[in-house]
């Protein structure tokens, strides 16, 4: 039903036009029935298909594309395909007429796989003369475009007629040869995944020079279909199942007391408890013996947990909420039994006793089943997740919310020519004025209290405010937040105190407990790891990851909510991007690894676990990727190779999969750097070579700056090593279909006059290792490697047969 509802949409708006066009559309409606069968998407099988092919024609110029549409779809292909081949074939398109020739050219790809081979064959005669034929400035409404794009379809559809247009090239005048190649790359662009597979049979059978050849590769590469989208987090939940548990908790705790205000408040239900006569009150001594017992079973809990566990963690395996209702339970009996001292022979409250004692013992025993239940870690780790899983998606939240206005804070300060933010610039001079931070907290000052400080008269006169501290970021007590220079070097005492009050953190607390907590994990993950137990150490190690993403996601979409007015802007010139300010809990986890990575290397897969959950939840703002590269950049010189290298690719993998150029350009400048300080291949130089293949399918236009850095790292490499890696991303390039990239590296094999190597190392003996090799360098070289490594081969021989060509 998507084709009538759309037709309709287009009549009703040219309704809504002018006149003339209303009036034309009207009488076309009315005196052709095709227009009806086309709103109602029914065929009418009392015409002929040539007459409906004709109605189709005859529609105005916009009811045609949807006619087109709807004959492709309901008419009979076989049929169709007949009508089109006696219009543009046997007629000619001078008989057939614009109208219809028109409505031809936009069926060609629609029936194209129908017709038979002779037929296909003999279309490409007609179509080739209306796309090269010269354009008319009188006469504007050609064929050339249509024709053109029909050509094209019926290229890349129809993979038997590929002989027939190879011979058509070769007959054509060398003026003509520019236009029929770039549309026979044009269709090789739109084979889809028989893409590569064309691009290889038409390279070495068109006998194009080494200018022809990049010139085609250009326009056939794939990659406006290999572009990334950004991506999101969707970790956060919006409904909180903790608050009912919370409340539900809260009432079977309490239900003591309730029971006490039943006795107080109902005397006269002694006279209904006559089968209590016989029986005693409990001592007092019994409620307070239960109430030592559970305080001695909390501590020890609570020291043997801390022992072996984190003290956040420790006190919450210690601490079960049944616990809590045996402390209600007991101080509730420890209240009867002396109420009931003073009110001998009650049966009301010898009731009230025994069940208060039974309802301790019960608490007693749950809260000993729960404590021996979490003594294992893992389950300690878990129970505490859940327990403050809300508090880090609460924390979150309110980052969000920080982040987006400290944004909008800086972009406003920014234009001013007596303030400035950020902390890149470092004033030093005796004519200034510091304020520090009198606490630990985030820099985020109200923007309604500063301009109201601003607009003082004396920040018209020669004086400057310069914003050290970055807005929206963690301030370090006695940390220097702002600089004012003024001539004198003073301020008015009043105007320098306020000043000081504005600029007063905010209490983060609740931000730097999701740092701190998740660090925690995170150590006790890998003090786990260096013990043995990996099985364990990653366990911890994913409920440390949970931390992160559950913060992140949340501090996303509070970020989405709020930024209204900080969206990228797109209509400027300069098109700048909003730089929202880095997430502590993200940095601080990432920073916390590295180090301890570097420090001992066994624990570096415990520690990958955390850091490819971090990156892979993160988005373009969290910047996870650049802090990652940065923070391995600014390690020891002895940072382990494996896990850096490691690192940096998924690093870089994540700036390609959020159109991150910048860190994608740091991510590949670091591996180049550490490929260099060895002689041969390593896993820099492997990582190097994955991103390169990688951006061709996430990101073709970064092809070019990851192939710069690889060419810096090959030009001191030996001639197989080069020839290997030119061999790995041009097979993985040929695969994806970035011919752009195959021709690039196939012309760095035949200008170093490397093809004897390709040609070995490709050879029957050899070319499975070569595939194994390129799996093992994480290079996608395609379902069938040994067959691309070949193709890739035969491509380098063509060009290399093709270089000769004047």
């Amino acid at each position: 039903m998507v084709l009538p509802v759309a037709a309709f949409l287009a009549i009703k708006t040219t309704l809504a036009a002018d006149g003339a066009k209303r009036r034309d559309l009207v009488e076309a409606l009315e005196s052709h029935k095709i227009g009806i069968s086309i709103l109602a998407d029914r065929y009418p099988r009392d015409a002929s298909i040539r007459e409906v092919f004709e109605q189709v024609a005859a529609l105005p110029e916009v009811l045609r594309p949807w006619g087109v549409r709807w004959i492709a779809t309901r008419a009979p292909r076989g049929d169709l395909a007949r009508v089109i081949y006696e219009a543009l074939v046997l007629d000619g398109p001078a008989a057939t007429g614009r109208v219809r020739v028109e409505a031809s050219l936009a069926l060609i790809r629609p029936i194209a796989s129908v017709l038979p081979e002779a037929q296909a064959v003999r279309l490409i005669r007609p179509l080739w003369t209306l796309a090269s034929a010269p354009s008319d400035p009188y006469s504007p409404s050609g064929h050339r475009s249509a024709a053109s794009t029909a050509l094209v379809g019926l290229l890349g559809v129809r993979r038997d007629i590929r002989p027939a247009i190879i011979d058509l090239v070769k007959s054509r005048p060398p003026r003509e040869r520019p236009l029929i190649l770039d549309l026979i790359a044009r269709s090789v662009r739109t084979a889809g995944s028989e893409g590569s597979e064309a691009f290889r049979e038409f390279v070495p059978l068109l006998g194009m020079t080494i200018s022809e050849t990049e010139r085609f590769a250009r326009i056939a590469d794939l990659r406006e279909r290999t572009k990334a989208e950004p991506r999101t987090n969707a970790q956060a939940h919006r409904f909180a199942p903790h608050r009912l548990r919370a409340i539900y908790r809260v009432l079977l705790i309490f239900h003591p007391v309730a029971l006490l205000a039943l006795a107080f408040h109902y005397p006269n239900l002694n006279s209904r408890l006559e089968s209590l006569e016989n029986f005693a009150g409990i001592p007092l001594e019994v409620g307070i013996a239960l109430i030592a017992v559970m305080a001695t079973i909390h501590v020890f809990t609570v020291q043997f947990a801390t022992s072996r566990l984190p003290a956040a963690v420790a006190r919450v395996t210690g601490e079960p909420w049944q616990l809590w209702g045996g402390y209600v339970s007991g101080a509730a009996l420890v209240v009867a039994t002396v109420v009931s001292q003073g009110v001998d022979g009650d049966r009301l409250w010898v009731a009230v006793e025994m069940l208060l004692l039974l309802d301790t013992l019960i608490w007693l025993g749950s809260a000993l089943s729960r404590t021996f239940h979490r003594t294992g870690t893992a389950e300690a780790c878990r129970v505490y997740m859940r327990r403050h899983m809300h508090n880090w998606r609460r924390a979150g939240r309110r980052l969000g919310v920080i982040q987006v206005r400290a944004a909008e804070l800086k972009r406003a300060i920014d234009p001013l020519p007596f303030a400035g933010s950020g902390s890149a610039r470092e004033i030093v001079g005796r004519d200034l004025i510091r304020i520090d931070a009198s606490r630990r907290g985030i820099f985020l000052p109200v923007p309604r209290k500063i301009s109201r400080i601003l607009v003082n008269p004396i920040f018209a006169g020669p004086v400057y405010l310069q914003f050290s501290c970055g807005f929206g970021l963690i301030a370090a007590e006695a940390e220097r937040l702002a600089t004012v220079r003024i001539a004198n070097g003073r301020l008015p005492a009043r105007l320098e105190k306020r000043l000081a009050k504005v600029l007063r953190p905010t209490n983060a607390s609740k931000i730097e407990n999701v740092s701190s907590d998740a660090i925690s994990l995170s150590a006790l993950a890998l003090r786990i790891a260096d013990s043995g137990d990996l099985r364990l150490a990653e366990e911890v190690a994913e409920n440390a990851a949970q931390v992160v993403v559950a913060h992140l996601g949340e501090a996303q979409q509070a970020r989405a909510r709020n930024s209204v007015g900080v969206r990228r802007n797109i209509d400027s010139e300069d098109s700048t991007e909003t730089v929202y300010p880095v997430t502590p809990a993200l940095r601080d986890v990432l920073d916390f690894l590295v180090q301890r990575v570097a420090e001992r290397e066994g624990v570096w897969k415990t520690a990958d676990v955390v850091v490819r959950r971090c990156l892979s939840s993160s988005t373009r703002d969290d910047r996870a990727a650049m802090i990652l590269v940065s923070l391995i950049g600014d390690s020891r010189h002895d940072f382990p190779a494996s896990p850096a290298s490691e690192w940096l690719r998924h690093a870089g993998l994540n700036a390609l999969q959020h159109d991150d150029d910048f860190a994608f350009q740091a991510a590949v400048r670091a591996l180049r750097q550490r490929a260099q300080l060895f002689t041969g291949e390593s896993s820099a130089s492997r990582a190097l070579v994955s991103l390169c293949a990688a951006s061709l399918r996430l990101g073709p236009d970064r092809f070019d700056t990851a192939w710069t850095e690889a060419m810096q790292w090959l030009r001191a490499s030996s001639s197989e090593v080069a020839t290997r890696i030119s061999l790995q991303v041009g097979a993985s390039a040929l695969d994806c279909g970035g011919f752009r990239a195959v021709v690039i590296c196939a012309m760095q094999v035949v200008s170093d006059e490397r093809f004897e190597i390709l040609n070995n190392q490709t050879s029957y003996d050899r070319v499975f290792g070569e595939a194994a090799l390129a799996e093992l360098s994480a290079v996608d070289v395609g379902d069938t490697p040994t067959d691309r490594l070949e193709h890739f081969r035969d491509l380098v021989s063509a060009i290399r047969e093709s270089s000769a060509i004047p």
